[in-house]
């Protein structure tokens, strides 16, 4: 066979290639924004700790979906103290799992009833 001939089929199955991972790119996406949008409203906890014996829950609730990209609301108090509250983007892949199983899933009433307690410790802590 003939250099040229190599080249051009190696060419050509390179686009096919290109052409099948694009098809399957789109699949996944629209796979992942229904995957998303499942999330959306969900709350979770989480044991976190400083890798130490003194642990606390960090909240968290899925407050929009954007695409394929699921936006957070975090909230924890740690065992020093600190008050943490801050929101993150996170992309949902199709075979993604968002949150182990040491994510613990609540409902949106704990996850409010968690935040409104360590925001008042936060109005405490400003007030002394």
């Amino acid at each position: 066979m003939d250099e040229k001939k190599i080249r051009a089929d190696l060419k050509k199955l390179d686009e096919e290639r290109h052409d099948l991972r694009s098809m399957l790119d789109k699949i996944e996406d629209k796979k992942s924004v229904a995957i998303a949008k499942g999330y959306l409203g969900r709350c979770f906890k989480f044991r976190n700790s400083y890798a130490s014996d003194d642990k606390w829950w960090l909240y968290i609730k899925v407050i929009e979906v954007d695409e394929a990209d699921i936006i957070c609301e975090e909230i924890q108090k740690t065992c020093r103290d600190e008050i943490d509250i801050r929101r993150y983007k996170r992309h949902v892949y199709c075979d993604d799992v968002l949150f182990s199983d040491s994510y613990v899933p609540i409902d949106e009433k704990e996850f409010q009833v968690a935040k409104e307690n360590i925001l008042s410790k936060m109005i405490i802590l400003q007030e002394e």
